[in-house]
């Protein structure tokens, strides 16, 4: 069975930022699965991701809704590079004032 990389980005969430910060609306974040094809992939990665948002780490701390997942991209990926891959982590982004976006 093939391994994959599954990128996703997730909208709909908010995370009080730090100090005044904007919150936080959605991130990014890539997982490493083993799947029969690119679909099933995509299947498994968002179930994975959504897991942290709904009964994971990240579910007391979100204010919004359960994120919204859209696939980004699926590369393939070497066996030895699934091994060493940690399926943990997320690169989130905030709302843009007008004003700073100028």
């Amino acid at each position: 069975m093939p391994y994959y990389s599954v990128i996703l980005e997730g909208k709909g969430i908010k995370v009080q930022g730090a100090d005044g910060e904007p919150p936080i609306i959605g991130f990014f974040a890539t997982r490493a699965v083993r799947a029969r094809s690119v679909k099933q992939a995509e299947e498994i990665a968002k179930a994975m991701v959504l897991a942290d948002w709904t009964t994971g780490e990240y579910a007391l701390l979100n204010r919004g809704g359960a994120p919204v997942l859209k696939v980004e991209g699926v590369n393939a990926l070497s066996w030895w590079r699934f091994l060493r891959f940690k399926n943990t982590g997320h690169a989130f982004f905030k709302t843009v004032d007008e004003d700073d976006a100028e």
